[in-house]
């Protein structure tokens, strides 16, 4: 969106949600699917067994996918801020799809497991060329210790670890550190603190000649979204000279 008046710009722009791939269509991805939609992620289940994955199993999911996931990963749009989740549990699904995830510039890569499954993963991930590098990437046993049991539980476990990774949190109980608590780091440019956008609209509405950041009267031209409650989640707010 963009206002401009008395030779001031004002520019409002949304990016799109991060992706959430979740591969494996068990009863641990439905609840993985809810809190990552929650989250603000735009989640897609995919697996290769038509019976599995269907959208009535996934009613949070965005879209529900039937192919192997090696194969919907290579012909998808991946970037810095999308989460791979591998709940297949399975070698043949396991393997492929981590080694073309671990190929890619992706914001968190896991995979569901007890240990000696991850050890046995590493090791045919290194038999297809892997590279230390990148094996270093997988997180695996996915999620923070929460001592939970059970699909939902666990989904906090793995949304918790999601949280983490994109904000550069430790994982470690508030009552044990002495760091600030919101950090004003932003990590893959998803998410700005609330204080930062109401001061960045309020600045932009008060260099267009609006003291307490309303507009006036006279400024016919404000769209009402500028004063209608929060900027969501994913806005990007700025200003500057007209004609610049």
């Amino acid at each position: 969106m963009r206002f401009e008046a008395e030779g001031q710009v004002f520019t409002e722009s949304w990016m799109p949600p991060p992706r959430l791939l979740i591969f494996g269509a068990i009863d641990h991805a439905a609840a993985v699917a809810e809190i990552g939609r929650f989250l603000g992620y735009h989640v897609t289940v995919c697996d290769a067994r038509p019976v599995f994955a269907t959208p009535a199993r996934f009613p949070a999911a965005h879209s529900v996918v039937v192919d192997w996931p090696h194969r919907y990963l290579a012909s998808t749009h991946t970037d810095s801020t999308t989460a791979v989740v591998v709940l297949t549990h399975d070698p043949k699904f396991d393997i492929p799809v981590l080694v073309e995830a671990l190929s890619r510039p992706l914001a968190f890569v896991g995979a569901l497991g007890s240990r000696r499954t991850h050890a046995e993963r590493l090791a045919r991930l290194r038999a297809e060329g892997v590279p230390e590098a990148s094996l270093a990437r997988l997180r695996s046993p996915i999620g923070l210790d929460l001592g939970g049991r059970g699909p939902s539980e666990t989904a906090v476990s793995i949304a918790a670890e999601l949280v983490a990774v994109r904000h550069g949190g430790s994982g470690l109980p508030l009552t044990a550190l002495s760091t600030p608590i919101h950090r004003t780091l932003e990590s893959h440019g998803t998410d700005l603190p609330q204080r930062r956008r109401h001061a960045g609209r309020t600045a932009a509405l008060t260099a267009a000649g609006h003291a307490d950041g309303v507009p006036s009267p006279q400024c016919g031209q404000v769209p009402l979204l500028l004063g209608a409650g929060e900027v969501p989640r994913d806005a990007r707010v700025g200003h500057g000279l007209g004609g610049r």
